[in-house]
C-alpha cells in the first residue's frame, strides 16, 4: 500500500499554542481596534483623526513586533528555519515578503485616510480587506500560472528560481509552521517530501488555493460594498476591521 512521506508534526500536541496564537491575532487585530474606536468616539471628546491615530499606533506596534520577531528568526546566524537551499543569511521566506508588503500597503492606506480633512473613516476601515485581496488574489493566480506551466521568476521560499510553481496554500503553510511554529527546516523538508510523494496531497493543496482564493475575494468584495454603502460609517468600520 502506498504511504506518503510522514510529517514530523502533530496538531493535537500544539492545541494550546495554536489557541493562544489565534487569541492574540483576534485581540490585537479585531477586538482592541473596535473596542478602542467605539470607546474613544462615543465616550471622549477626541477628534476622529486622533482616535484613528491611536488605533493605528496599536496596530503598528503589534505588527512590527510580529514582523521583527519573525525576521530575526530567519536572520540570526545559526537559524534553523530558513528555506531549503537558501545560503544567504539575509534571505527571507515568501511569507515574510508578503507580510512586509501587506504592512506597508495597510499603513499607507490608514495613514492617508487619517490625514485627510475630514478623516476618511471608510478608507481607514480597509486593513482586513486589503490583506484579503493581497493573499487571495495570489491564491487564485497561482493555479492558473501552474496550468500554464510558468516557472518561478525568483526564489519563493524553498522553491529556487526556475522551479515549477506550487500552490500558495502549500507555501504559506510551510513558512508559517517552519518559522512561527518553530518547526524549522526539518518540517520544510518533510513538507516538500510529502508534496513530491503524494498526488492526493498535491491535489488537495490546489483545491484549497481555489477554495480559499475565490471565497476570500468574494468576502472582500462584500466587505468593501458594506463599507462604502452603509450610512452609519461606524458600522462599516466595525465590519471592515
Amino acid at each position: 500500500m502506498f504511504a506518503p512521506a510522514p510529517l514530523p508534526l502533530s496538531i493535537h500536541q500544539h492545541k494550546t499554542a495554536i489557541a493562544l496564537q489565534w487569541m492574540g491575532i483576534l485581540t490585537t487585530g479585531f477586538l482592541i481596534p473596535i473596542v478602542a474606536y467605539f470607546a474613544l468616539t462615543y465616550a471622549s471628546t477626541l477628534a476622529l483623526k486622533y482616535v484613528l491615530a491611536i488605533i493605528t499606533g496599536i496596530f503598528g506596534v503589534s505588527s512590527l513586533y510580529s514582523l521583527g520577531l519573525r525576521s530575526f528568526r530567519l536572520f540570526r546566524k545559526f537559524s534553523s528555519c530558513r528555506p531549503l537551499g537558501s545560503t544567504n543569511r539575509w534571505a527571507l521566506d515568501y511569507f515574510n515578503w508578503n507580510f512586509c508588503l501587506g504592512f506597508a500597503v495597510v499603513t499607507v492606506a490608514i495613514s492617508y485616510g487619517t490625514s485627510r480633512t475630514p478623516s476618511d473613516l471608510r478608507l481607514a476601515s480597509m486593513p482586513l480587506t486589503i490583506l484579503m485581496l493581497q493573499v487571495c488574489a495570489q491564491l487564485v493566480a497561482l493555479p492558473i500560472l501552474q496550468a500554464l506551466r510558468v516557472r518561478t521568476p525568483f526564489r519563493i521560499s524553498s522553491l529556487a528560481r526556475g522551479a515549477p510553481l506550487r500552490p500558495g496554500v502549500f507555501v504559506i503553510a510551510e513558512d508559517v509552521v517552519a518559522v512561527d511554529a518553530n518547526q524549522g527546516t526539518a518540517f520544510r523538508q518533510a513538507w516538500n517530501d510529502r508534496y513530491d510523494s503524494s498526488p492526493p496531497f498535491r491535489q488537495l493543496m490546489s483545491r484549497m488555493d481555489w477554495m480559499w482564493g475565490i471565497t476570500g475575494l468574494m468576502v472582500a468584495a462584500g466587505i468593501i460594498a458594506v463599507i462604502y454603502t452603509v450610512q452609519n460609517r461606524s458600522i462599516g468600520y466595525a465590519i471592515g476591521r
